[in-house]
């Protein structure tokens, strides 16, 4: 295989973190990578959330391919970007839906929601 086409992890480093394991495969994919945090929520657990010097579109579509090349590792990542917001709501929401089904996520709200209500009043 090319090395220079890969965009898989390179794990055979056992000190590097996933955090910086993320970001060699971002930039490996010509992320405009701006930083990288790590989180924890109590629904989801740790996370990663990347920030990226894009639009939206670039940051979207580089977050289903960063999912890709990670998804073993079972770590949910998070995009956010410094540029326009370049897509309409129901293509981000196609976006998400894709990013969340590719992390094994589902929306979770504080209260629940009564959509035939929200879909009336719209």
């Amino acid at each position: 295989m090319d090395e220079s086409k890969s965009y898989a992890l390179d794990i055979t480093k056992p000190s590097r973190s996933l955090k910086e394991l993320i970001e060699d495969s971002l930039k490996k994919l010509g992320a405009p990578l701006l930083k990288t945090e790590t989180g924890y929520a109590d629904k989801i657990g740790l996370y990663i959330t990347v920030t990226l010097q894009c639009s939206a579109r670039q940051a979207l579509e580089l977050w289903i391919k960063i999912l890709d090349n990670v998804q073993e590792y079972g770590t949910p990542i998070f995009v956010e970007w410094t540029g326009e917001l370049d897509v309409a709501p129901d293509e981000m929401g196609q976006y998400i839906g894709k990013a969340f089904a590719k992390m094994g996520l589902f929306l979770v709200t504080e209260k629940p929601l009564d959509i035939a209500k929200i879909i009336e009043e719209e």
